[in-house]
């Protein structure tokens, strides 16, 4: 929360506008990884199915952040976002995106190991 400037934001909205954008963020992963099954199973011998998931995930992060922090309901970024030069995208999201898909394809397949 530290990258984000929601002081002007009642604790209500802060609270909504995260609920949503989490909510948000998992239709996306979802959606990316249907698109990504299409080609195959991310992430097990053929590495494209893997590249259009984080792809098409990063794609949308981008414009999804690009579109919210343009818009004035949208949210804010602090001083400590860094972003994107030439852009108000900020890293720490496309970050996120990277991070959480992965590690959720590599718990999930650990799952299923271990239920095999």
């Amino acid at each position: 929360m530290p990258f984000y400037a929601m002081d002007h934001l009642s604790h209500r909205q802060m609270t909504m506008t995260c609920a949503v954008a989490s909510i948000a963020d998992a239709g996306l992963m979802a959606l990316a990884y249907g698109l990504a099954a299409r080609v195959g199973s991310p992430g097990v011998s053929n590495p494209m199915p893997l590249l259009i998931y984080v792809g098409a995930g990063l794609t949308a992060t981008a414009l999804v952040e690009q579109v919210v922090v343009s818009a004035s309901w949208g949210w804010r970024y602090s001083e400590a976002m860094p972003v994107i030069p030439g852009t108000t995208i900020g890293i720490v999201p496309l970050l996120m995106w990277i991070m959480v898909p992965l590690v959720t394809l590599w718990l999930a397949r650990r799952m299923t190991r271990r239920a095999a």
